[in-house]
């Protein structure tokens, strides 16, 4: 099964989802076609065993970090936030793409966008307890669209242009000190 799912992210990232097919995915992870669909009927399966894949990672990397989060500094908070998006760029950049093309999950996407700020909120008030409750969520959707910078930055690191991780890094950091210290 992990060798199906990692052929089929390979493949959906290489090719799309029109562009992958059953017998693609069988062939890149060295399965019998009639063993693949034994566990997937067709490539819609596929994607969203991906996509359930991708939300449990999210949710248990989360989960993670709001455990931590008491114990971190904000500077090293902002830090764990910017590398867990730059490790998980690829996958997000894939789930995100698909949920946009299927229109049959536009409700889902829209629960899981929902959920992930939900928790993100919840790693920032275990982290900053004393932080307005009611201010929570738009601080958590600020930092989300901050980490979605991580996406173009990448590229002017591959370029070699510099160090803008850490630069990001500095800026949530700020962003973050400023507005969860604030009394309300």
């Amino acid at each position: 099964m992990e060798a199906i799912l990692e052929a089929a992210t390979k493949l959906f990232a290489e090719r799309g989802l029109q562009g992958t097919t059953m017998s693609a995915v069988a062939e890149e992870s060295g399965t019998a076609p009639g063993s693949l669909y034994r566990f997937f009927r067709n490539r819609d399966e596929v994607w969203d065993a991906l996509l359930d894949r991708y939300v449990a990672l999210r949710y248990d990397q989360l989960s993670e970090l709001r455990a931590c989060a008491p114990l971190m500094t904000t500077q090293e908070l902002a830090r764990h936030m910017v590398q867990d998006m730059q490790n998980r760029f690829q996958l997000r950049k894939l789930a995100m793409s698909f949920l946009e093309i299927r229109e049959d999950l536009a409700p889902r996407r829209r629960e899981l966008r929902l959920e992930i700020l939900r928790r993100t909120a919840d790693v920032l008030q275990a982290h900053a307890p004393e932080a307005d409750p009611e201010r929570l969520p738009v601080i958590a959707r600020m930092a989300s669209q901050m980490l979605r910078m991580v996406a173009g930055l990448e590229k002017v690191e591959a370029d070699g242009e510099g160090a803008v991780m850490p630069e990001l890094e500095r800026a949530l950091c700020l962003y973050l000190t400023d507005t969860l210290r604030r009394v309300p």
